[in-house]
Parts: structure tokens; C-alpha cells; sequence
């Protein structure tokens, strides 16, 4: 029996994002040679027997919803099955690490990735916050001050500081000039 054609490796175009992404997932969990396979593979990432033909992968998971895009895993310990993968952006994607840490304020739990996209403060700084021993609504909700703002506010309290020495030096030497008439 001839292989079912499934359109997706158009010579003239090249595979499709759809394919690239199947033909990957496949070879990087059942190819020892493959540079990632110990990542995948290696550690028991499994490709769900359906899912070894392309056209089965493609009617389960559709089309790729956008560039933006790509496939994840849920559950990372899990294989890549119909009931363990979506595509989603690389923002959803980092929520879905090992490595994410979680941040409660009030009642809410979130991912450090969650806050800073709800607060605009980067990511890195809510970090670093945090390991200087900032409180989590502080360090997460509290506006970052530009560069140029720090050195402005700096160099107007060196100048109030160097005003007020002076009004206080012009006052003594009038007390003084004073006392001496």
C-alpha cells in the first residue's frame, strides 16, 4: 500500500511549520544521535504511538494558531500525546517551566513571569528585589525609577544640601559681622 499524502512537504514551498515541528519533536525523542535526545528521549519524554504518523498529529492538534506559536507540553514530564500538548506563545511557555517560582500576595499565587506582566516592572528587577530581601507587593508593584530620574533626584539633593550650606554660612558671617560692630 503507497503512503497516504498529506501535502505538507510541498518541494517548491518547503515542509510546513506544522511538519518542521512533528519531524523535531519525533527525532528528538527517538533519535539517540540527535543533540537533544538526551533532554527528551533520553529522560523517558515519549512520542504517543498515534502521533508517529504525521497526519494523525496534524488532526489532533490543527494548525499552528500563529508564528507566535510552537508546541508544549503540560505536563513536562510528559509524552507528547492529543491530552499533553497545545501550541502556545513562549510568554505561556515560561509559565509552564520547573524553574518558575511562585509569588503570593494577598490571596493570589502567580508565576514571578505573571506578576511582571500585570505590574510592568521587568522580571529581572522583581528578582533581584526579592534576593535583596524586598517584600513580595514592594518588590513586585513598586515603579522602577529610570537612571536619568535616580541621578536628577541625586544631583537636586546634592544641590539643596550645598544651598543650604551656603544660606547657613551667609547667615553666620552676618551674625558675625554684626557681633563686631
Amino acid at each position: 500500500m503507497p503512503p497516504i499524502k498529506h501535502g505538507a512537504t510541498v518541494r517548491a514551498i518547503g515542509a510546513t511549520p506544522e511538519y518542521r515541528t512533528w519531524s523535531a519533536m519525533k527525532t528528538r525523542c527517538l533519535n539517540p544521535r540527535n543533540h537533544a535526545y538526551l533532554n527528551y528521549g533520553g529522560r523517558g519524554i515519549a512520542l504517543c504511538d498515534r502521533w508517529r504518523e504525521f497526519r494523525n498529529f496534524l488532526a489532533d492538534m490543527g494548525p499552528r494558531p500563529s508564528l507566535a506559536h510552537s508546541i508544549d507540553r503540560i505536563d513536562n514530564d510528559g509524552p507528547y500525546s492529543r491530552e499533553n500538548c497545545r501550541w502556545a506563545t513562549k510568554s505561556e511557555q515560561a509559565r509552564n517551566r520547573h524553574k518558575g517560582q511562585r509569588l503570593i500576595i494577598g490571596a493570589e499565587s502567580l508565576m514571578l513571569t505573571e506578576w511582571s506582566e500585570r505590574s510592568g516592572v521587568p522580571l529581572r528587577t522583581i528578582d533581584d528585589r526579592l534576593r535583596y530581601g524586598w517584600k513580595p507587593e514592594r518588590a513586585v508593584f513598586e515603579p522602577v525609577a529610570s537612571v536619568k530620574a535616580r541621578r536628577q533626584a541625586q544631583s537636586a539633593l546634592e544641590w539643596s544640601a550645598t544651598e543650604e550650606r551656603g544660606i547657613a554660612k551667609r547667615l553666620l558671617d552676618s551674625e558675625r559681622q554684626k557681633a563686631r560692630q
